[in-house]
């Protein structure tokens, strides 16, 4: 799956019906942009394509990552590489958007 697949996915997230706060719409926008970015780093220099399957791994371990500063053993090396990009993002964001992140859980 490609570009338009994981648009899709971001897509889906932003329309489901629960309504967030300005942090929250912070943390999706950082790992939203993230992604992307991290998305055609990896095409344009390895040639590798980022697929849903790639993210909703990602995504299924961030809040344990968040919550309690340990990473997973992934087998899948890409989605390792994403989650740990979405990691450093949300620590370097000026507006502290994973502190926040970890109150709001």
């Amino acid at each position: 799956m490609g570009e338009l697949s994981i648009e899709e996915l971001f897509r889906g997230l932003e329309s489901s019906d629960c309504h967030l706060d300005e942090s929250s719409r912070r943390f999706f926008s950082c790992i939203i942009k993230s992604t992307l970015r991290f998305r055609d780093r990896m095409l344009e220099t390895k040639g590798i394509v980022v697929t849903v399957k790639d993210v909703r791994t990602s995504l299924r371990w961030l809040v344990p990552a968040l919550a309690t500063g340990n990473l997973p053993e992934l087998e899948n090396p890409i989605a390792m590489e994403l989650l740990k990009t979405w990691l450093k993002d949300l620590r370097d964001s000026p507006s502290s958007v994973a502190a926040s992140s970890r109150t709001n859980a």
